[in-house]
């Protein structure tokens, strides 16, 4: 693999776009690729974000970009940047990116794919030093190819003190072989990036400490077209639409007062809203059971939503006992979840591992325990949890109440 001949066939290209699923999960996003597939760029990002995808624009490269063969899109207004920069001279890289970079938003991610020898040139010490310290480097991978070159994830907001970067080697960026947290300081003090990249002699494998021994972590249910199929159960009431399809869901973190979500009848939180999701299986013959809800649906027919005939048919998760909250680039904030409601993309859920899960049947007192461990070692960590580091959060007093699940 030389370049992204075929973005949608090449697996680096799209574990970026998968990796971006996760961390811009929670809000509207328009797309900027700058990159020689201009057409599989655009597919990929309208796979990944759906209805939720408010622009998507393509550059040829990044050489092009800079003299202007095309408009370039206002300061601030990209959400996600891909840049592809593998092909640029490497002499005019620095100012190349740092006008690309006028364009992403606030709290933007931009993923930068560059040539190895970038970590380390004396040429490019002036574009790491615009990431590091006007910019949030939050991920340095390194790719077992040499071909397929570092990808550096950024994050357009100043860095935090308490801020730490994975760095990866070998594998994708989503799944690497080998893969370690820094301070950005130390990624910040360091001129030759290929230095601290780790290598074969490091291992990655979960430690007794880390929350990935004892909890299977990923994002919530994912609608891609909230307003249809998430409503407040006043309007499910008006619409006359049947309520056991749906089942309580977690509102959004910002509506959120108390860290402990205590539990309403019917499975609700207790929030100032009530939520319901559609929870009905692919199978389903919807006209035959739920009438009014088979009426209600056929509005989203002509949609993207409905690319698939069962595309109403959303994951049906248990309810995570303990979420945290999916703000990208922000630390993490937990949730000790008391009810029975199931969370959506804007959190990413701790769904225990059988032998964690089979502790807490027999104790539910447990579940305070767990999310009591949690919020101390957030208080005593030395750096901010966030997305990025979240499998790896080390949580010392988890061993002392838990059965390694690993």
């Amino acid at each position: 693999m030389t370049q992204v001949d075929s973005a949608l066939g090449n697996p680096l290209v799209e574990s970026i776009f998968s990796y971006a699923g996760q961390i811009l999960s929670n809000r509207p996003v328009n797309f900027l690729g700058v990159g020689n597939d201009g057409p599989a760029l655009q597919g990929l990002a309208e796979r990944t974000f759906g209805q939720r995808l408010t622009g998507s624009r393509v550059m040829i490269s990044l050489k092009g970009y800079m003299h202007g063969n095309t408009k370039k899109p206002d300061p601030a207004s990209i959400d996600l940047l891909f840049i592809d920069a593998r092909d640029h001279d490497r002499a005019k890289l620095s100012d190349s990116v740092k006008e690309a970079l006028q364009a992403s938003a606030p709290r933007a991610r931009i993923a930068l794919i560059v040539k190895l020898d970038v970590l380390e040139s004396q040429e490019t010490l002036a574009l790491r030093q615009l990431v590091t310290d006007r910019y949030s480097v939050t991920h340095i991978h390194v790719s077992g190819d040499d071909a397929d070159g570092a990808v550096i994830w950024i994050g357009n907001a100043a860095p935090s003190i308490k801020q730490a970067v994975v760095l990866s080697r070998g594998g994708l960026p989503t799944s690497p072989k080998h893969m370690i947290d820094i301070p950005i300081n130390a990624v910040r003090n360091t001129e030759n990036w290929a230095d601290i990249v780790p290598g074969d002699a490091v291992k990655n494998a979960a430690t007794a400490d880390q929350l990935s021994s004892y909890f299977d972590i990923r994002p919530g249910v994912t609608t891609g077209n909230d307003n249809l199929l998430i409503l407040p159960t006043s309007e499910i009431e008006r619409l006359g639409l049947e309520a056991e399809a749906f089942r309580p869901v977690l509102p959004d973190p910002s509506q959120i007062d108390d860290e402990i979500i205590e539990g309403r009848p019917g499975g609700f939180p207790d929030t100032n809203e009530r939520l319901m999701i559609l929870q009905v299986d692919s199978d389903t013959d919807l006209k035959d059971r739920y009438p009014n809800l088979s009426s209600h649906l056929e509005t989203a027919v002509a949609s993207e939503a409905a690319a698939s005939p069962s595309w109403y048919a959303l994951e049906k998760p248990p309810v995570p006992p303990i979420v945290c909250a999916a703000r990208d680039g922000q630390p993490c904030c937990f949730f000790l979840n008391r009810s029975k409601a199931i969370a959506t993309d804007k959190f990413v859920a701790l769904y225990p591992k059988p032998p964690v899960a089979a502790a807490i049947a027999c104790n539910a007192s447990l579940v305070a325990q767990i999310w009591g461990e949690i919020t101390k070692a957030v208080d005593d960590a030395s750096q901010d949890v966030t997305l990025e580091n979240l499998p790896r959060f080390e949580v010392p007093g988890l061993k002392r109440i838990l059965p390694l699940a690993n």
